[in-house]
């Protein structure tokens, strides 16, 4: 049976204090969803569609791409601004693909549960990219299908990358200042390990054809010069996920995309 714990998050701001509302999965849940990962692409693809749909998402859509759709997930807002919160969920032909990326994109239903729980101020869209392995195919076809209009309402992209091989990270290079800091205040508050660690020289990711639009964009990931030789190798393998570090940035996360929807272009203005 599924539980959740609803949680509180009053950060301290310039402004005074932010009380934030959210929810949480329990550790077996969020495992369960980490543990459903399949080799085949194809499968991977039709198992975050069902994880989503479990997860009680009634506006699901499946953007094709190539032989791969993105698969898409929309929590309406009060309205037409919004987040985007990606991860990829292809992988090489070597290894698992626990690690990259399915740590990251099972993490989305949770995300969305956690704030479906109440209504939101801004529209949080849950984007399962495919073919990031090929060239980021996955997510430039969603920002090329957005069009000018489209792409003016998204006012942040939250990308999660192999996760939970460390305490959680920020590819700070990248990051949007404004964007890091409220992250920041919310590891900080939360009590949660939080640190800059930059992988440009470790290839790119799904945020890139946002950020090239100008969109506001932070990575969140778990890379150490230690551990990236994991990925894209035979070691890429869910017994090398460390459970608690991966449950760490679970909190963290769904603090930080309530905190956005409570600050974001009220007060705090990312891109500024």
């Amino acid at each position: 049976m599924m539980r959740w714990a609803l949680a509180f998050l009053i950060v301290a701001a310039t402004r005074g204090e932010t009380p934030v509302a959210y929810r949480l999965a329990d550790q077996m849940t969020v495992q369960d969803r980490l543990g459903s990962f399949a080799r085949d692409n194809r499968v991977r693809g039709e198992r975050i569609s069902l994880l989503f749909e479990k997860a009680g998402c009634t506006d699901l859509q499946r953007q094709k791409v190539r032989s791969l759709p993105n698969v898409i997930c929309t929590l309406a807002g009060g309205g037409s601004d919004r987040i985007v919160v990606g991860a990829h969920y292809d992988k090489v032909k070597t290894g698992e693909g626990a690690l990259d990326n399915w740590s990251g994109v099972a993490l989305l239903p949770s995300l969305y549960q956690s704030l479906a729980g109440r209504r939101r101020r801004l529209t949080f869209v849950f984007v399962a990219f495919a073919d990031e392995e090929k060239g980021l195919v996955g997510s430039r076809r969603y920002v090329k299908g957005r069009g000018k209009e489209g792409i003016a309402r998204v006012k942040a992209m939250v990308n999660l990358d192999t996760l939970g091989l460390s305490p959680t990270k920020v590819w700070a290079n990248r990051a949007d200042r404004v964007l890091m800091a409220l992250a920041a205040n919310v590891a900080g508050t939360l009590d949660l390990p939080l640190s800059g660690m930059n992988v440009d020289g470790a290839g790119d990711s799904d945020s890139r054809p946002f950020y090239e639009k100008k969109i506001p964009v932070i990575d969140f990931h778990s890379v150490t010069q230690e551990t990236l030789p994991l990925l894209h190798s035979d070691r890429d393998q869910m017994r090398a996920l460390r459970i608690e570090e991966y449950m760490q940035t679970y909190r963290l996360l769904a603090g930080f995309l309530a905190y956005l929807d409570e600050t974001l272009n009220a007060g705090h203005n990312a891109g500024k």
